[in-house]
């Protein structure tokens, strides 16, 4: 009896540990969030078309990687998984190949009007990618067929020429075409808006638009030249060290968080008596406060880079240089 009764007080006190632990975490995000709300932050939707191959199989995969704009100039990505089965030297000729899935990326883009919506845009490039799979599969068709077309012409010219010069006409060999090359979409994923994750060694025009924002805001000082080295990497680590005051700032507002109620003591049976060498279960703690979740770490995040980009970001560095001037004055 009195083992059971150490067992359920060890079970309640592992309750209200995890309970403590579990409130403390569901506020881990709240600042971050916060700031965050009115910001469009990257958001993903993976369609699952055909089953990824078994690891023995013949079947050899690709994975283009599109980037493109919609009409409002929303920046989005598309990558597309693929499968070919009975593709000699694939590599060779995939640039054309790869630049035909580029097109029917972006010719959907034009398609999806100014608002694309991952779920339907990856849909829509699913049904424009089987569309062209199926379109090549019809001209590897008729290529074998004209192949089958000309062995038998060739088989009977022989037969004829044989004939005509009083000779036994040649047994025609079989034509054995090669099997139909045959490619499917495995997947396709697509997020909008798509920010490239930044940092040093980085390069091009995602890096210049970060360069020429955080020259704008005073985090960066000198020319935008596209290429994210150290002084890139220091004014990324700036920003996220402001980013961080102002969660910060939201977490200043929030109420101290309180302990949960304790347990209701289950009360002993009449014929029992309480067990001295019971440990009672400990009393409930307020969880902890969350803290700033941002790293100054100098890598620019696609959630970082959508909130820099955002009319948020300029409303709360604005009201903490407010708070900042009242304060001031007020010493």
């Amino acid at each position: 009896m009195n083992k059971a009764k150490r067992l359920l007080a060890l079970l309640l006190a592992a309750l209200l540990c995890t309970m403590a632990l579990s409130a403390g975490w569901a506020e881990e995000t709240v600042a971050f969030d916060q700031l965050m709300q009115g910001v469009e932050r990257p958001t993903s939707y993976t369609l699952d078309v055909n089953p990824a191959p078994a690891a023995e199989s013949a079947v050899q995969t690709k994975t283009v990687a599109v980037q493109f704009q919609s009409l409002d100039g929303e920046t989005g990505q598309a990558v597309i998984e693929l499968g070919f089965e009975h593709f000699v030297n694939l590599d060779d000729g995939w640039k054309e190949r790869a630049e035909a899935y580029a097109e029917v990326v972006r010719d959907a883009a034009a398609a999806a009007g100014p608002r694309v919506d991952p779920e339907a845009f990856a849909r829509q490039v699913s049904q424009s990618v089987d569309a062209l799979h199926q379109y090549n599969e019809r001209l590897a068709q008729a290529e074998i067929d004209q192949k089958k077309l000309d062995a038998a012409k060739a088989a009977q010219q022989a037969r004829e020429d044989a004939l005509a010069e009083g000779k036994e006409p040649p047994v025609a060999e079989a034509y054995a075409p090669d099997p139909l090359p045959v490619a499917k979409a495995l997947s396709v994923k697509v997020t909008v808006p798509y920010y490239e994750v930044l940092q040093r060694g980085s390069a091009g025009d995602a890096v210049l638009r970060l360069q020429q924002k955080m020259i704008e805001l005073g985090f960066l000082e000198g020319d935008a030249d596209g290429q994210f080295g150290p002084g890139t990497e220091k004014g990324v680590m700036a920003l996220q060290e402001h980013v961080r005051t102002l969660e910060q700032a939201q977490i200043d507002l929030l109420p101290e968080p309180t302990a949960p109620p304790a347990p209701t003591a289950t009360p002993f049976a009449p014929d029992t008596t309480p067990d001295p060498e019971q440990t009672p279960p400990p009393a409930p703690t307020a969880p902890p406060m969350p803290k700033p979740i941002t790293e100054a770490d100098g890598i620019a995040t696609a959630d970082l880079q959508a909130y820099l980009y955002s009319d948020q970001f300029s409303i709360a560095s604005a009201k903490l240089q407010e708070g900042d001037e009242s304060a001031a004055d007020a010493e």
